[in-house]
């Protein structure tokens, strides 16, 4: 308001009174009209009738600022109706169709394409005041909608709903495939007649999707394709009023924009080897220049051509394919140019990614990437994965290594809040780089710190009795100042172990039971306090004294039945035989293609119960171990693994004979362990992964403080174990494994005495974090000995 001037404003019946007593606060808007629309109603056409110029200003329009303050886009009458001809001449909006809109009007895009457009065409338009997609398929159904106009976030969502009911993906995507090209080669939409069900929500008269706005993700464009939608993606800017260029309906190109509209002409500036480079355009639609900015004016207008800042080239048929933004390029110390979408894209084939933003930050003059994470914490909850700052580091380690060196992240910061973004969903980068990374462009964190809010005394001690007492447990159980809106993980760093600790700590001074999987569905303090609060049901809590948990006593409890059947501690005849070839055939696979090499297996007990302690760096490493100790032991050795892997029908059926442990100790850590210690007390022994997680090369990772504490409360023997080249063998991300040497080495075994001494120094004191890292010391040790 204060760039352009303006001194009267139209407001709807809703804002007129809260809009009316902002104003009045404001010194330069003292002489601001402000009409109700009801006053506007009453006024006859011909006393407000005024005679316009083509080269008239028709409309100030502000960019949406995704890298700079926003500036005033000076729109022309002519600049309007001559975008509207374009369009018109392309035949895509009939005066049959009925047009939803769902965008905000004051964009370009949604004022001419579902407003200024339909209107002279004499189509139908639907204006529709809610975002739910109950809501909008109901529209689209009641209303016989034949175009639905919107961005690609409205689409990601659509393709991600409908994605997520499909069973399986992977076996119904190929004959989509294969309708796909029936309606390629003979204009026969099969697909939509095979989903028949899934088109009538939409109603029975969609003709086609339209999305602009910002640049739709081609694998979502192909598979609604697949499904028997069409999709068509254009191009524009505020600048160009907006459309310049648009896909045909019955030549779509998915993951280019179309060719020019008609009178509008573009050309790709200083092209680089891939013919790519920035778009210039040039047509009656171009913009008269930015409201009292003739300097930045001048900066793109130049010899009649406009140069829009964005990055692309022209295929063979004539179709623009965007690359990203000139201003957003990350240019690295290296001189390797980068492009953040294309890497984002990358990355957010993860569904435990929601947003990402890929930055350039610097240390010691060398510049790398860094990413601002929004996780999507309803897939966490679905999947019931609680580490989220671990999975996510997971995730971008995996996907890094389909990147070449220079495109892969470095670091990220998870955000706790949906990153900035404009109306239209583009990510509002200078503004996220502002308030994610300092002045000097470094996070100043090793890769996954997380970025915490500054916690105030606001919450700390509300009136709520209740309240207050948990918050100060928590507090005294942490170590550390707690605000009713931290996050469990994000903010106060606790891990599946500390989970349990507390959920024990609040038995002792509440007398209420968290179990483990209700305990793995609450991410926030708010929502640890709701539940404590509905346990207790009257509100009143049982003062009990805040003894501290005992593992001893929690480890020794008898796991529950469901866990006990999974258990056979005395396999019959049958199991022991299919277990022996299976061993045998298993050690005859790893040492004809992996050239097994096997040290120090006399170190392992003959006579009493150990815990074997591996490195992790390969789904090998199990099949490694267990057919390296030999079969009088590996009879009588469990393994502990996470459920997720052992549900599927074809190795179900394995979790007996092999002596899985099949739990998942993120979430159930309690059964974990105590699963652990009754097969320890049975005389068995068992194999544990220290680290949690499969390394992403050769380099061992912390060992957890759950090792320590099974370690010390089982005064089990302890054989440290050292796996090297699997991490070549199997690596991350590959679907299957390659032939590698593999090399196994077995120390001799430990007392829980022994690691205690050896790890006190490295550690603050904590006895289970001191035998954890004293095993680590003794694995690295192996390490150093190949």
């Amino acid at each position: 308001l204060r760039d352009s001037g303006a001194r009267i404003l139209f407001s709807s019946a809703e804002l007129y009174e809260p809009l009316e007593a902002r104003l009045k606060n404001i010194l330069s808007f003292k002489k601001t009209l402000l009409y109700p629309f009801k006053e506007i109603d009453t006024l006859r056409p011909e006393e407000i009738s005024v005679e316009n110029n083509p080269q008239d200003i028709a409309s100030i329009l502000y960019t949406s600022g995704t890298t700079a303050s926003p500036k005033g886009v000076m729109l022309t009458h002519k600049n309007f109706s001559s975008n509207f001809e374009s369009i018109f001449g392309l035949k895509i909006i009939l005066p049959q169709d009925n047009i939803i809109a769902l965008l905000p009007l004051h964009h370009s895009y949604p004022f001419m394409v579902t407003l200024l457009t339909p209107l002279f065409t004499g189509a139908k338009i639907t204006f529709l005041n809610s975002l739910k997609s109950e809501d909008l398929l109901k529209c689209c159904e009641e209303t016989n909608a034949t175009i639905l106009v919107g961005v690609p976030q409205l689409y990601h969502l659509l393709h991600k709903a409908i994605f997520e009911k499909i069973p399986n993906p992977s076996i119904f995507l190929p004959i989509l495939k294969a309708g796909n090209l029936v309606r390629k080669s003979l204009r026969l939409n099969l697909n939509k007649i095979l989903l028949k069900k899934l088109h009538q929500k939409f109603g029975s008269s969609l003709r086609f999707f339209a999305s602009g706005g910002a640049r739709l993700d081609p694998k979502v464009g192909y598979e609604l394709t697949l499904l028997g939608f069409t999709i068509l993606e254009g191009y524009g800017l505020t600048e160009t009023s907006p459309v310049v260029t648009f896909n045909p309906l019955k030549r779509v190109r998915i993951g280019s924009v179309g060719p020019p509209i008609p009178k509008v002409k573009i050309k790709i500036n200083n092209p680089n080897r891939e013919n790519a480079g920035e778009v210039l355009i040039q047509g009656p639609n171009v913009m008269k220049g930015y409201y009292k900015k003739p300097k930045e004016t001048l900066e793109v207008l130049k010899e009649g051509w406009f140069y829009s800042g964005d990055l692309g080239f022209i295929d063979k048929k004539g179709y623009l394919h965007l690359t990203g933004r000139s201003k957003e390029i990350i240019v690295l110390s290296s001189g390797k140019n980068i492009y953040p979408e294309e890497i984002e894209n990358h990355y957010l084939k993860s569904p435990y990614i929601k947003e990402i933003c890929v930055l350039e930050t610097t240390s010691a003059g060398l510049s790398s990437l860094y990413a601002v994470v929004f996780p999507n914490v309803d897939y966490f909850r679905k999947t019931r994965e609680i580490n989220i700052q671990g999975k996510i580091r997971w995730i971008l380690e995996n996907l890094s290594k389909e990147l070449p060196s220079y495109k892969r992240i470095m670091g990220f910061t998870i955000a706790k809040e949906e990153l900035p973004k404009t109306r239209l969903g583009k990510l509002k980068r200078y503004e996220i780089k502002a308030g994610y990374l300092p002045a000097g462009g470094a996070p100043g964190a090793e890769i996954g710190q997380i970025k915490k809010d500054a916690v105030s005394d606001e919450g700390l001690a509300p009136r709520e009795p209740l309240t207050a007492k948990i918050l100060e447990l928590v507090s005294q159980q942490l170590k550390t100042k707690v605000n009713l809106n931290d996050h469990l993980e994000l903010d106060l760093g606790i891990d599946s172990l500390s989970r349990v600790e507390l959920a024990i700590a609040f038995e002792k001074k509440f007398n209420v039971n968290i179990p483990d999987a209700d305990f793995s569905e609450i991410f926030t303090v708010k929502e640890l306090i709701a539940k404590i609060g509905s346990l207790l049901n009257t509100g009143q809590e049982k003062l009990k004294p805040n003894l501290q948990p005992v593992w001893s006593q929690i480890i020794q409890k008898e796991p529950k039945r469901e866990i006990l059947d999974k258990i056979v501690l005395r396999p019959g005849i049958a199991d022991k035989i299919i277990s022996f070839l299976l061993l045998n055939l298993t050690l005859l696979a790893l040492k004809i293609f992996w050239k097994l090499k096997i040290k120090g297996r006399e170190n392992l007990p003959l006579d009493k119960p150990f815990i074997l302690c591996p490195n992790h760096a390969s789904y090998l490493d199990g099949f490694v171990a267990a057919a390296s100790v030999g079969i009088r032991r590996e009879l009588n050795l469990f393994f502990l693994g996470y459920s997720v892997y052992f549900q599927h029908p074809l190795v179900r059926w394995a979790v007996k004979i092999a002596r899985l442990i099949a739990v998942d100790p993120a979430v159930n850590l309690t059964e974990a362990m105590q699963a652990s210690s009754y097969v320890l007390r049975n005389n068995k022994s068992l194999c544990v992964f220290p680290e949690g997680e499969r390394s992403i090369d050769d380099q061992i990772k912390p060992f957890k403080k759950g090792a320590g504490i099974l370690i010390k409360e089982t005064s089990a023997l302890v054989v440290p174990c050292y796996i090297q080249g699997s991490h070549r063998s199997w690596p991350r991300g590959k679907t299957f494994p390659i032939p590698s040497p593999i090399k196994i080495i077995f120390g001799k075994p430990y007392t829980r005495e022994e690691l205690k001494e050896t790890g006190a120094k490295k550690t603050d004191g904590d006895e289970y974090e001191a035998i954890a890292a004293g095993l680590r010391e003794k694995v690295m040790e192996l390490n150093a000995l190949t």
